[in-house]
């Protein structure tokens, strides 16, 4: 995605969770909350009003901060 430099770290991220070794079920939990930053920031850049954008961050920030306690577990 041209000059969202958000989206480029998000998918970045998801490629770097793939090579963490956890237990099966957060390894499994991590890859998906990881897929949805990427997937719902660029969901988000789609839409045609504020609102709607914000929204959408506002569900990837989410989905980061879930990442965020899988790793500190």
């Amino acid at each position: 995605m041209k000059n969202f430099r958000t989206f480029d770290l998000a998918v970045e991220f998801y490629r770097q969770c793939l090579g963490l070794k956890l237990q099966a079920g957060l390894r499994d939990q991590l890859t998906r909350a990881s897929q949805s930053i990427a997937l719902n920031l660029c969901e988000g850049r789609a839409k045609p009003t504020l609102a709607d954008q914000k929204r959408f961050f506002y569900i990837s920030l989410g989905s980061a901060r879930e990442c965020r306690a899988i790793l500190i577990l």
